[in-house]
């Protein structure tokens, strides 16, 4: 279904996590709490990258996580880190 993908011809996963969680197909929360191991990966600014990811992870209400991996090689950023939560993030913000 063409309503479904983007500008670029992608999935559009906003809108699909969107119709998925108002239809209660997608479950967010976990029973416990878990260790989420959570990658990023961008060819970009150092220093924008992490304010922005700071940013992002603040507003998500990751505010003590674990880096456990970085790569930086010839401008491109592979960043992971761990962290202690009852919630996956959602796929679509």
């Amino acid at each position: 279904n063409n309503s479904y993908i983007d500008n670029n011809g992608n999935c559009d996963i906003a809108k699909i996590s969107q119709i998925l969680k108002t239809n209660s197909l997608i479950a967010l929360t976990l029973s416990n709490p878990q260790s989420l191991r959570l990658n990023f990966k961008a060819k970009a600014d150092e220093v924008m990258f992490f304010k922005i990811l700071s940013d992002v992870l603040t507003d998500a209400g990751y505010i003590y996580f674990i880096p456990t991996d970085l790569i930086l090689r010839e401008g491109n950023i592979d960043y992971t880190i761990q962290v202690e939560s009852q919630y996956v993030l959602d796929p679509g913000t």
